[in-house]
């Protein structure tokens, strides 16, 4: 391999961030989130790599210096994520959010199961893998991507109404079970002693339990030491533990990401107590400037040739994956005592796949557990489905269209379930609610 000239990886991560930052400006005039825009400009230059750009730029030594630089910011995004999912509901509505979150994982991925398992001859990565290739896809399609679909929520105005605290919960349901089941295909991949893998997750298991007992109190005790005003030495003290905790869970044989993740779950904040928040809002700005090229390079990878000649394959698992949020959330929502339509919409919103599932992609791939067809279709209908999932939003979103049942209840949030009291100003409409409930909350209107 040859060497990798300094400048020609600074030109290039340069010229990526102008390229992304330009894009980012005209996704946000349509509706879309940033991570659409990274990974259009991806696929772009991946096209482009046929001519002259890869010869003279982008050489595969840069790329690959550009993944590593990429690679740190979504450690940093994943730890951030981790500390997000901590973030639910009322207890009180609970039982709700673990039944549509819960359902929304597993009816997609046992129909994902069953059609993974029929594409592994011809699509697996062999060799005695198929277990962990089954459960790879099949965690693939039934993933949803809670830091996207937080973000469209807010863009538009939606987090506060049911919708959006009912999407946002369920969604962290699903990708604490999509990351459970991830890391046990990691385990258990065929590549390696079965033994040697369950042994990792057990090891996995046994940090996990350390992280969030002994190991938040003596972290945040060393983190704030020198107290709140500390934010920069707490940060790079925090920055230093992601990376330790990543470099624990690959020792492992578990993905690097998971240790950032875990870490941030066992770090995030505890009702208003946030005592790592001045060494958080200082690494975000970092994280939100290097994980852009990390989705650009995953973009470069994809092969639009391979995904145009089987757009049966793209039909088909774009439909299981669809129907399988579409059915889980009818099915689900009618045992909440949701109406249909909200419940359609919430399985349309569910479907917002964005950062998460070009992660675990990103992750199979570069495991050689999906091969370039199944990664360039994948990633093709996760760009697809994230991008549906704004304008959708905009047009029968709460508020958007007449629909009592769509009415954000704000006691959802406060934990007062007789429903006294008016809504907060919301979003971009800033109306006020006044609240009607009935019984389990069924038949809210404005």
């Amino acid at each position: 391999m040859s060497a990798m000239p300094t400048e020609r990886l600074l030109l290039a991560a340069a010229a990526l961030l102008f390229a992304v930052r330009a894009v980012h400006v005209l996704a946000r005039r349509i509706g879309q989130p940033a991570v659409v825009a990274e990974l259009s400009v991806g696929i772009l230059l991946g096209l482009a790599l046929t001519g002259g750009m890869e010869r003279e730029l982008l050489t595969a030594p840069v790329r690959e210096g550009l993944a590593a630089l990429g690679g740190l910011g979504l450690l940093l995004f994943l730890f951030e994520t981790g500390c997000a999912t901590g973030h639910g509901p009322s207890p009180r509505h609970g039982r709700r959010i673990l039944l549509i979150g819960g359902a929304s994982f597993l009816v997609p991925f046992a129909a994902g199961a069953a059609v993974a398992a029929l594409l592994a001859d011809a699509y697996g990565p062999g060799s005695g893998r198929s277990v962990a290739f089954v459960l790879f896809l099949a965690t693939a399609l039934a993933v949803t991507a809670l830091p996207v679909l937080a973000r469209i929520m807010s863009d538009l105005g939606l987090a506060d109404t049911r919708l959006g605290v009912t999407s946002i919960g369920s969604a962290a349901v699903c990708d604490a079970l999509a990351w459970t089941v991830l890391a046990v295909a990691l385990a258990v991949d065929g590549s390696g002693e079965l033994g040697e893998g369950l042994a990792g997750l057990a090891g996995c298991a046994l940090y996990t339990a350390l992280l969030l007992t002994l190991g938040r109190r003596l972290l945040v005790r060393l983190a704030t030491a020198r107290g709140p005003v500390a934010a920069h030495p707490a940060a790079a003290l925090l920055a230093a533990g992601i990376l330790l905790s990543a470099w624990v869970t690959s020792l492992l044989g578990v993905h690097a990401v998971f240790g950032a993740f875990l870490l941030g779950f066992a770090l995030r904040p505890v009702g208003d107590a946030d005592p790592l928040g001045p060494a958080r809002a200082v690494l975000r700005p970092v994280a939100a400037l290097l994980a852009p090229l990390y989705f650009v390079v995953s973009g470069m990878a994809v092969d639009l040739g391979a995904v145009a000649s089987e757009l049966w394959l793209l039909g088909l698992l774009g439909g299981v994956a669809l129907a399988g949020k579409l059915v889980a959330a009818l099915g689900a929502g009618a045992l909440s005592g949701m109406k249909p339509r909200e419940s359609l919409l919430l399985g349309a919103v569910l479907n917002t796949r964005g950062v998460t599932e070009l992660v675990i992609l990103s992750i199979g791939f570069g495991n050689g557990l999906l091969g370039a067809e199944l990664f360039g279709t994948l990633t093709v209908f996760a760009l697809l489905a994230t991008a549906l999932t704004g304008p959708v939003l905009s047009r029968w979103g709460p508020g958007r269209t007449p629909g009592a049942e769509l009415a954000p209840p704000v006691s959802l949030l406060r934990g007062d379930d007789d429903g006294a009291g008016t809504a907060r100003p919301g979003g971009a409409d800033h109306r006020r609610i006044d609240e009607h409930r009935r019984g389990d909350g069924r038949g809210i209107r404005p």
